[in-house]
This record gives structure tokens, sequence and C-alpha cells, in this order.
């Protein structure tokens, strides 16, 4: 990550854990997508803590608080300050489980976004998924996003990994790509 962000044309860079998860309350269970962040690192990267209609975003050490968008809070009947059980199976093959109080609900411009994704602190989830001080994710802002093309090209050969990849956000995301 640090090698990363020194690179050319790389203004900032966030190390992110990503799984698909259970999510469940007193009235209901839903399927999400769980992001362990760096609630610093994500904030040089992306908008998400701008987006908070209620409460606050996560901050360093909040290991058992959850960010989660209105639609999800709505799905589940939640609102700020209770508590959600998330289900995931971790990387050693058990099941990780563990209670999180709602610390802040977000809204973007994408309900479906708001109603499928919930955001942890990084070490919260490496601990429920097992992974140590492993990520799955780098999520990488462009001093130039104009320069798309040449900085990842640049990007894959400074780093010729077997299992890294250099991914644009429009191949990942292409609904998101089709929406701007």
């Amino acid at each position: 990550v640090e090698r990363l962000r020194r690179s050319p044309g790389v203004a900032a860079a966030a190390p992110r854990v990503q799984a698909q998860a259970l999510a469940s309350t007193a009235a209901k269970s839903e399927g999400i997508v769980l992001i362990g962040i760096d609630p610093p690192a994500e904030r040089s990267v992306t908008f998400i803590d701008r987006t908070i209609v209620q409460g606050n975003a996560l901050a360093v050490g909040a290991e058992r608080e959850i960010m989660i968008g209105r639609q999800l809070a709505e799905k589940l009947r939640l609102r700020l300050g209770e508590k959600m059980v998330v289900m995931v199976q971790a990387a050693n093959g058990e099941l990780g489980t563990a209670a999180y109080r709602v610390s802040g609900i977000f809204a973007t411009e994408s309900t479906s976004f708001d109603g499928a994704f919930a955001l942890i602190t990084l070490p919260a989830a490496q601990s429920l998924l097992a992974l140590g001080s492993r990520v799955s994710t780098v999520n990488i802002r462009l001093e130039d996003r104009s320069r798309l093309g040449p900085t990842v090209d640049k990007l894959r050969a400074r780093f010729p990994a077997p299992g890294l990849a250099f991914v644009p956000w429009q191949e990942l995301l292409p609904q998101l790509d089709e929406m701007v």
C-alpha cells in the first residue's frame, strides 16, 4: 500500500476487505456486502464519510461499530445505536459471527448501494474473516483521472505480482459507470 501511494500518478490508496455476508436483527435477515475499511485512508479515496445522514462515520478503533445504508436500515428495521449480527464464511472455512452497533447511516445517490453495503473497520473485518493482516483490494485515487489508462498500465508494469490485478472501476462496477 505504501509503495502504491508513492507511485507516480497515485494521489491516495486505501486497503479494504470485502465479503458477502448475512446481516440479521430480531426482525429480519438480509444478504449484504461487508466492507472493512481503514477510516483515514478511505477518506482520502472515497466520499462515503460525507454521505452520513445520521450518526457518525467510522473511526479508528471503533471495532464494534458498523455503518449501513439508509435502505439497509429500513429493510432490517434498524435505528442508530441498535445492534445487528453479521455472519460470514471466514478464510479458514469456519463461520465468522460478530455483533456490531450501528454508529452511522449513509445515503448515497444509489438506493441499491444503500440497500446492500455495510462498512466496518479493517481490523474488525480481518478478525471476523480470519485474514490476519491480508486485504482483498486496495482502492486507488489517481491524481488525474483522465490519465486512467496510462496510469493503470504503469502500475501493472511496476507491480507484476501473481494474483495482483489493476482493474479500473468502470470494469468492476459497469452499472455505476452507466449511471455516471
